[in-house]
């Protein structure tokens, strides 16, 4: 398959997923779109190559976006999320807003030829503990959440 071939398989894709979101809910509906939105933020207008902060971000909503969509197809509810499920995207998208650059300290050097503004690179000296200490907040906090709901 080209490339040209690729993409208009994935465009012609994305209003079938639009009308497919519809049958569950409006919700569901915009849950799709948020995702075409934040992948082509991340991609075609180039977040994955910007600021650390700004990827980071992006990627997390990305996720939170599928998430949502997810949820609500497999819930009870196609049209509202309940408490815990709000939470548990919270959450996750917490755990991907800080620690989802761990994958960047694999390629410093690839991502230093092309210009991109890691936080290994940002901050080498103290780049391990941007993932070490997140880490560690989330297991204590997670494990302080999962205790209240016994």
């Amino acid at each position: 398959m080209s490339l040209p071939q690729a993409l208009l398989l994935r465009w012609t894709l994305v209003p079938m997923c639009w009308m497919l979101s519809t049958c569950y809910s409006v919700e569901t509906l915009y849950a799709s779109i948020a995702l075409v939105v934040l992948t082509v933020t991340y991609n075609e207008w180039k977040a994955h190559s910007g600021h650390w902060l700004v990827r980071n971000t992006v990627n997390a909503a990305g996720f939170a976006s599928f998430e949502v969509g997810a949820t609500l197809v497999a819930g009870y509810n196609a049209r509202r999320l309940d408490e815990v499920a709000i939470s548990s995207v919270a959450i996750s998208a917490g755990i991907f807003a800080t620690t989802i650059h761990a994958q960047d300290f694999k390629d410093v050097d690839g991502d230093s030829a092309i210009g991109r503004r890691t936080i290994p690179i940002v901050f080498p000296s103290i780049a391990r503990y941007t993932v070490i200490v997140p880490l560690t907040l989330w297991s204590i906090g997670l494990a302080f959440v999962g205790s209240l709901n016994q």
